[in-house]
């Protein structure tokens, strides 16, 4: 038998490998099989985040989730009124253009504002 937690760890990795887009907490509770508490989300949550799988956005609404990899340097758009994020994966950051005297390990790059079908309400 799987124990719950590596159940929810599996579809956690399996949701994130199979979305276009960072997720935010509601996406992710409801596209989960099973229901589980709140707190054992986050603390998975957490986990993959340390574990170095997932990239955390925090944005005025929230924070939002998505899989780390390679390009994980690009900017993200965020709608203040519908609360949909998008990836701008062809507007990459380079490492290299960093703060002088720092190393840079992530970029977390959201602007803020209205997508086009808000802006035209």
């Amino acid at each position: 038998m799987v124990s719950k937690k590596y159940n929810l760890e599996s579809q956690l990795r399996n949701l994130f490998e199979n979305s276009q887009e960072p997720l935010c907490y509601s996406q992710i509770e409801s596209s989960l099989n099973t229901k589980y508490n709140k707190t054992s989300v986050y603390r998975q949550l957490e986990k993959l985040l340390n574990n170095g799988v997932l990239n955390k956005l925090e944005t005025n609404k929230g924070s939002f989730y998505e899989l780390k990899s390679s390009s994980n340097n690009h900017l993200h758009t965020h709608c203040k009124i519908c609360n949909d994020i998008k990836c701008i994966a062809d507007q990459t950051i380079k490492p290299s253009e960093g703060v002088s005297g720092f190393v840079n390990e992530q970029f977390s790059l959201v602007i803020e504002g209205l997508c086009g079908k808000c802006s035209k309400q």
